[in-house]
């Protein structure tokens, strides 16, 4: 499948193709991991979060929609210092964002520190989630672009599928506490070394713009041939040409 005209899609070196779906593979990891832990997980913890702490369904629902507001109120932002710096530092903070996140829910034993933890947890969702991963997609593919975009796509899908029932099992072996600790230590693990080892490279790095085309300051220049430099002189002068 080829994304965008023709005209400006060249054939990406093998090296470049390599590294890029080296990099979506990794991508997808973290999307499966940042999903179920940051957002998916809750579900689960919802109603023992209840039992223990008195609060109602509202109070607790509500520390997430915060955290989903935090995320939308700083996309604008985080997309910029995408654009300007790249993804890796972008990424990486917002991996260990979301284990600050986890490790303050965890430790949560009022309604301000709940929701202070999804506050922090939104800034994780706006720096990890679909929209840095496929930002920095869409740069690395001009062919293949949609391809790599749904590989992403069923990561995240599948996040529900498998922490939903992992969830589940942790917290009736070790409580709702300290499963948070457990996976926040797991977003760590995996996400942190993943961003920051993956998103070392940009596509101009490796000899191509985002669009797929060889940046200016290395395509060929054609000379004018004589001919054309020569009517385009007798034009420029008010010169009839011939």
């Amino acid at each position: 499948m080829t994304c965008g005209p023709r005209t400006t899609t060249r054939a990406a070196p093998w090296r470049r193709v390599f590294y890029g779906w080296w990099m979506v593979a990794g991508l997808a990891v973290t999307e499966l991991v940042s999903w179920g832990v940051l957002v998916y997980a809750f579900s689960v913890l919802v109603v023992p979060m209840r039992a223990e702490l008195g609060w109602s369904t509202a109070q607790l629902n509500g520390a997430y929609t915060t955290g989903v507001a935090v995320s939308g109120l700083v996309a604008v932002p985080v997309g910029r210092r995408l654009q300007r710096h790249g993804a890796r530092g972008v990424m990486t903070a917002g991996s260990l964002l979301g284990v600050a996140a986890l490790l303050a829910w965890a430790n949560a034993h009022s309604l301000v520190a709940f929701y202070a933890a999804f506050a922090v947890a939104g800034l994780a969702m706006a720096t990890t989630l679909y929209e840095p991963a496929f930002a920095v997609t869409a740069a690395w593919f001009a062919r293949h672009r949609a391809r790599a975009v749904l590989v992403l796509t069923v990561a995240g899908g599948l996040a529900s599928t498998v922490f939903v029932p992992l969830t589940g099992g942790l917290v009736h072996v070790y409580g709702w506490r300290t499963t948070l600790v457990l996976l926040a230590g797991a977003l760590g693990l995996v996400t942190v070394p993943l961003h920051a080892g993956l998103l070392r490279r940009r596509p101009s790095d490796m000899g191509h713009t985002p669009t797929g085309a060889l940046p200016t300051s290395r395509r060929r220049r054609t000379p004018t041939p004589p001919r054309a430099r020569s009517s385009g002189a007798r034009r420029s002068a008010g010169s009839p040409s011939s």
